[in-house]
Order: structure tokens, then C-alpha cells, then sequence
């Protein structure tokens, strides 16, 4: 499992690449002039933007697997894509078709049980696609729409452009404000604002403890707990807390605090002593407050109207946006992590002792154990329905892409624990406690580029996925800025 194929050529042979009971990626390659370019066979595999021709029998032939296939040039084959049996979980989404001899898709003769899922793919040459094997087999809105597909070079081009010392611990992640600034948290100088162009520093507000959690901004003031048990309001514009709340001590205090989050106009912070606790936004007054069943450290996580919740006590809560408790899980280890909400209606979990589990409702669907333990990564929830993927990370310095069947596609080692795991752009970032700041491509695990810094990165870099520069923050008190460009330039491999 998790074998990956990248800018491969596989060409002359009787059958290209022969897969069975193994699961993975195959990306950006070209199965050229074969008898059959694929044969899969009881595997789950991620076929993505390859270029498949000129194969005289079956360019990607597959039987009772689960194959996702997108964004693939399939050309001049006897047959584009052959199912040969039980193909029902393999998904056939946006890939170009032409100049296929027999068939663009075609089941075989002892195909059973319902056809593969298929969704915009069209005639590169403008022709309706020829789809056999199957009286009721059809697909909707085929023909006619030119598709940019086949292997893409992608290219990461990164350039420093500033660096400033803040004077302390940054474990929240940068957040952009209005007027092209930024704001940081940091242990002892409370928020800073840096401009983003030179990362001048506009201003410092002191708070009198230390804050390690991303501030939320909602309007033009950031709130935010510290460690003396206070929540604060500050104001952008005047440049001071202009209002604080606080609450009682707790047994379990630590450095490590969960972020407010948003929900319903409400704001809602978890807190050491295991309350959660919701506030109106700009007075602070309580609205609802409920006692859970141990610290809370992960930043809940608010999907459709209700907010997920995990302890360190390991339970996974449901609430709603009143503050009632809809669902509860044991999940058998302390979780540090903020749960994912997959596009599926399912939710991915990491526990501290580095299970990864996916919930759906009160049901567990599958777990896998990681090499290492679980750490303050957050699961990262990927693709597009009808697709679902999760990305988790480890404490032994490694990230996973798991598909929604818990099959893995990929692993990637980092190097150093990872501490955080986000989805920006076209990159997964994974930070990691040598200061180790990497983008990954998410698709194939690859690693694009890594960023240095001289203390563990904590927190998410800040970015747009635009020109606007990569703002990100370390444990060595420096924020750092790169800009980064990007492009996808068609790749033709060797000449054959």
C-alpha cells in the first residue's frame, strides 16, 4: 500500500504497470504503445492527470477495485476504459476522451452490480463518448467541452523577502487583518501587527500573559485567551483591550490552549477546566456554558450549524449552537488535535496515542494505527464530493493520505515530529518541531520545498494562495516571510 508513480514512462510492454491488492497514486505519467497500459485488480488507486494512448488493447483496464480516475488524456486505444467486473466504487470524473477504436468506456461481459460513477467527461475532439456493455449505462452531459488534462510539470518557485523578530514563542499561526497587516501571538509581548510588505512593526499590545492560541478576528478586533484565565477583545483601530472576561483557575492548566471559533454570531472558546463556553462577541457576556469531561486543547470545529469538540479525557462531543449536547464518542485516548469534517458527512479524529479514527454519527467506519503517536496536527479533510480523503500527520515526523475506505495512498516523511497540517492553495504544509516548514503536493505526497526556521513551527503559515506573500511564524520569535509563484506547465516526457 501507499505506492506512488510520478512523471513515469511505461511504454512497449505487454502490460504497463500490473496492480493487485495494493492501493496508492499514480500522477503526471504516460502509459504509451502497450497491449494494455493498466491492469488493476483489487486495488484502490488515485489516476490522476496521466496520459494514457496508442495502447492496442485496453489503455487502463480494471476489475474490482476502486479506481478513481480524473483529469487523464485517453487517446487512440482499441479501448479507452475497460471494467471488466465489480467496478461500482470506481469513479470516472472529468478525464478527455479521443480517437478511442472500439470504445471511450466499455464493462465487460461479466460485469455485475451497478455501473462506476461518471461525471463530466467529454470528447476532446468534440465527439459524443462511446460507452458499451451496458444497455442503461450512460453519462450525462458528455461531448463537446475542451478539458485541460494529461501530466502537468508544477513548478514552486519561492524567494525570501523579510524576517522580524517579535521577541518570543509563536505557537498560533499569523492572522491577515484589514489593511494589509498581520497579527501574531506571542508569549511575552501579547499581539504584534506587522505589515505585510516589509513586516515592519506597526504596533505591540501587551496582555499580561502569555498567548499561544490564533487569535479569531471577527469585524476589526481579535479575540483571544491567555494564561491568566483571561478572554480579551482587542480593538484594531484603538490598538487596545477594550474588554476582558475571566474565569476560575483549573488543575489542568498547560501552555497549550484552544483558539475561538465562531458559531451562530456567538463566539465559542474551550477551555482548560473542560468548559466550553459561548460569548457575545463584542460585550463577552456569557450566552450558554457546558462542563465536559476533560481539558479542551483542540479548537472546536464548527460544521452545519453545530460545533465538534474533543477533551483530553478523549471524547469527541456534538453540540449544538445552543449548547446542547447532541452526540458523544469515547475515543480511548486523549486528543490533542481539532477533529475534520470530511465532505461525506464523516468525521476523521487522531487520539494521542496516534489512532486515526472516522466517525460516521455514533459509528466508527474504519481506524488505522499510525507509526507514531498523535501530536496538535489536525487531520485535514480533501476532495470534492463525491470524493473524500483525509490527511493526518505523526509524532515521528511523517504525513498519510488515507482515502474514505482507509486505504492509504501515500506517506511522506517529514523528518521531525508534526506539530500542525493545514490545506492553503494547492499545498498541503506540514510544521514540524526541527523548524521544518514543507508543502507537499497533496495528491501525491511529494514535497515541493522546505522552509527552515531555527525553532519548531506550531502554526499554520498565512496565505492566500495567490501573489500575496507566505507569512508564517516559529518558536524561535521570527516571522518570515517568502513570496511564492506557481505554475502548471504541460509535461511530454522523453520523445518516444
Amino acid at each position: 500500500e501507499g505506492s506512488v508513480l510520478e512523471y513515469c514512462v511505461l511504454e512497449h510492454s505487454r502490460y504497463g504497470l500490473h496492480v493487485h491488492f495494493s492501493s496508492g497514486v499514480i500522477a503526471n505519467s504516460i502509459f504509451r504503445s502497450n497491449i494494455d497500459g493498466t491492469r488493476f485488480g483489487n486495488s484502490r488507486f488515485l489516476v490522476v492527470n496521466n496520459r494514457v494512448s496508442g495502447n492496442i488493447g485496453k489503455g487502463i483496464n480494471l476489475r474490482n477495485s476502486s479506481i478513481v480516475l480524473g483529469g487523464n488524456d485517453i487517446t487512440g486505444n482499441r479501448h479507452g476504459i475497460f471494467v471488466f467486473e465489480k467496478g461500482s466504487e470506481s469513479r470516472i470524473i472529468r478525464n478527455a476522451f479521443s480517437h478511442n477504436v472500439q470504445s471511450d468506456i466499455r464493462l465487460g461481459d461479466f460485469y455485475e452490480g451497478d455501473p462506476p460513477q461518471m461525471e463530466d467527461n467529454r470528447g476532446q475532439d468534440g465527439s459524443v463518448l462511446v460507452i458499451s456493455g451496458r444497455d442503461n449505462l450512460s453519462e450525462e452531459a458528455s461531448g463537446g467541452t475542451y478539458l485541460e488534462t494529461g501530466p502537468f510539470a508544477d513548478e514552486w518557485e519561492v524567494t525570501p523577502l523579510w524576517e522580524r523578530e517579535v521577541g518570543s514563542y509563536m505557537d498560533g499561526s499569523p492572522v491577515p487583518v484589514y489593511g494589509d497587516r498581520f497579527a501574531v501571538a506571542s508569549w511575552n509581548e501579547g499581539i504584534t501587527l506587522l505589515g505585510a510588505k516589509d513586516g515592519r512593526i506597526l504596533s505591540q499590545t501587551a496582555v499580561g500573559d502569555v498567548v499561544d492560541a490564533t487569535p479569531l478576528l471577527h469585524g476589526r478586533v481579535l479575540l483571544f485567551p491567555s494564561w491568566d484565565r483571561t478572554f480579551a477583545k482587542l480593538d484594531l483601530e484603538q490598538g487596545n483591550v477594550d474588554r476582558t472576561v475571566q474565569w476560575s483557575s483549573s488543575l489542568a492548566d498547560d501552555h497549550r490552549q484552544a483558539s475561538p471559533v465562531l458559531l451562530e454570531g456567538k463566539v465559542v472558546q474551550g477551555l482548560w477546566s473542560g468548559e466550553l463556553r459561548a460569548m457575545d462577541p463584542w460585550t463577552l457576556e456569557m450566552v450558554w456554558n457546558l462542563d465536559l469531561d476533560g481539558p479542551i486543547r483542540a479548537t472546536p470545529v464548527v460544521e452545519a450549524g453545530n460545533v465538534q469538540v474533543v477533551t483530553e479525557n478523549g471524547t469527541l462531543y456534538l453540540i449544538t449552537n445552543k449548547g446542547a449536547i447532541l452526540a458523544e464518542q469515547s475515543l480511548g485516548s486523549p486528543v490533542w488535535s481539532s477533529p475534520a469534517a470530511l465532505n461525506d458527512g464523516r468525521v476523521a479524529v487522531v487520539t494521542k496515542k496516534g489512532v486515526l479514527k472516522l466517525f460516521l454519527g455514533e459509528d466508527v467506519v474504519w481506524s488505522r494505527k499510525l507509526d507514531g503517536p498523535g501530536t496538535y496536527a489536525s487531520p485535514v479533510a480533501l476532495g470534492q464530493r463525491p470524493l473524500a480523503y483525509v490527511a493526518v500527520a505523526d509524532g515521528n515526523g511523517s504525513v498519510y493520505l488515507f482515502d474514505s475506505a482507509g486505504a492509504l495512498l501515500w506517506r511522506t516523511e517529514i523528518g521531525s515530529a508534526v506539530h500542525t497540517l493545514s490545506r492553503i492553495g494547492r499545498a498541503l504544509w506540514a510544521g514540524a518541531e526541527d523548524g521544518t516548514l514543507a508543502a507537499l503536493n497533496p495528491v501525491t505526497g511529494r514535497v515541493r520545498f522546505r522552509l527552515k526556521a531555527g525553532g519548531a513551527v506550531h502554526g499554520r503559515p498565512a496565505w492566500s494562495g495567490g501573489w500575496e506573500p507566505l507569512v508564517w511564524a516559529a518558536r524561535d520569535g521570527v516571522v518570515r516571510a517568502h513570496e511564492v509563484r506557481t505554475s502548471l506547465e504541460p509535461w511530454e516526457g522523453p520523445v518516444q
